[in-house]
């Protein structure tokens, strides 16, 4: 787990590719965030982030800050460098900290109507000397990465697939900072995933970068030993390693009150997301090539017929194809109560994976149902070229 943890850390929100190779070359890479506060009527502001250097991780309910690697470290002495980051984020993952009470929940103010949470980032963070510091930490690393305590994510069934997705999405409560473009995160069997924010995190930003991981991963690191992993960080390795910071929020009068409300609606509306996610096996688009037809349009054909089967059904759907060449692709929540959203990928040409989303709340939909009739419309229209 430590070294996925690390495949995330290179400075590489621009990438820059060799034409021979396709590799990416870092040491042209540069990075700058562009943020924007935007409450209509109310408040307009734009600031740019050049080439953040840190990282925020979430674990065992507590804030840290890693200092991650720049553009020209990597270039020098990229083997060496990720040496010390395995170490540090090892150390951190062995700490026995942990946050207690609701400031261990302080990330749910983030999941709050914007609005609101305009209104309570100036009031416990921005007019907060303490807590403005921690916020300016959050607001310009390169990303959250979350150390999940769960060890269930799999594809192996639709039920561990479904939940590896919905955690993905919506996370706890506590371990996801939602004012952010990029929340990563990784569970204890090694399984890991993004969240990106919409607006400039579309689904072929999120390929780039999930894809280059995946190649660092593979092609680049070598992943340490358990017993590596486990060991516990010298006295004198403390001495030379710039050990991860431990972010405490200070407590502000009115700030429990709202944590509170801010988790307990999170939960609320997590619980009412129904998530159904189906990788389909039976075939994928190397058949739907031999019946020459386009495999975006037969699987946008499936997904009307499987509407068209389910009765007194009238509502919208939400469909999006742009995630690609991401392991099992992605999802969203369904825009309309009453209607549904469908993220789907291909999967080389022996899969389909599929992501239906809907909530428990409307009598009109159900995703398992949906998904039902999906896998039968797949069926039904290949045969059509038997």
């Amino acid at each position: 787990m430590v070294y996925v943890l690390l495949g995330l850390i290179p400075n590489s929100c621009g990438f820059v590719f060799d034409p021979q190779t396709f590799l990416w070359r870092p040491e042209e890479t540069e990075c700058a965030i562009l943020m924007e506060n935007i409450i209509l009527g109310t408040i307009y502001t734009t600031f740019v982030i050049s080439n953040p250097l840190n990282l925020v991780t979430f674990l065992k309910l507590c804030f840290g800050k890693v200092d991650g690697i720049s553009s020209s470290e990597i270039a020098r002495r990229r083997n060496k460098r990720i040496k010390f980051l395995f170490r540090i984020v090892a150390e951190i993952l062995n700490r026995r900290d942990k946050s207690q009470g609701f400031l261990s929940r302080i990330g749910a103010l983030t999941a709050d109507r914007r609005t609101e949470w305009s209104v309570n980032r100036q009031r416990f963070f921005l007019d907060n000397k303490h807590n403005r510091r921690i916020l300016e930490v959050i607001e310009t690393a390169q990303f959250v990465v979350s150390a999940d305590e769960c060890d269930d994510w799999g594809s192996e069934t639709t039920e561990k697939a479904s939940k590896y997705m919905k955690d993905m999405l919506t996370g706890d409560g506590t371990n996801r900072w939602f004012d952010k473009t990029m929340n990563y995160a990784v569970c204890a069997n090694g399984r890991g995933g993004a969240t990106g924010e919409h607006s400039p995190c579309d689904g072929a930003e999120l390929d780039h970068l999930c894809e280059n991981f995946l190649n660092i991963d593979k092609q680049i690191l070598e992943s340490p030993s358990r017993e590596e992993q486990e060991k516990r960080m010298t006295e004198e390795e403390k001495i030379k390693l710039k050990l991860g910071e431990k972010l405490e929020f200070e407590v502000v009068d009115g700030m429990e009150a709202e944590i509170e409300r801010c988790y307990g609606e999170h939960k609320k509306a997590t619980e009412d997301l129904h998530m159904h996610s189906m990788i389909f096996l039976d075939f994928g688009k190397g058949r739907l090539k031999k019946c020459g037809v386009s495999p975006d349009g037969f699987v946008q054909m499936a997904i009307q017929l499987a509407y068209f089967k389910i009765p007194n059904m009238t509502n919208s759907i939400d469909e999006d194809s742009s995630i690609n060449n991401i392991m099992l692709g992605g999802s969203f929540g369904a825009v309309a109560q009453d209607g549904y959203g469908i993220c789907y990928r291909f999967g080389g040409n022996q899969a389909i994976p599929v992501h239906i989303t809907s909530y428990h709340s409307s009598s009109l939909t159900d995703s398992d149902r949906f998904g039902k009739h999906l896998k039968n419309a797949f069926h039904s229209l290949a045969d059509l070229f038997d």
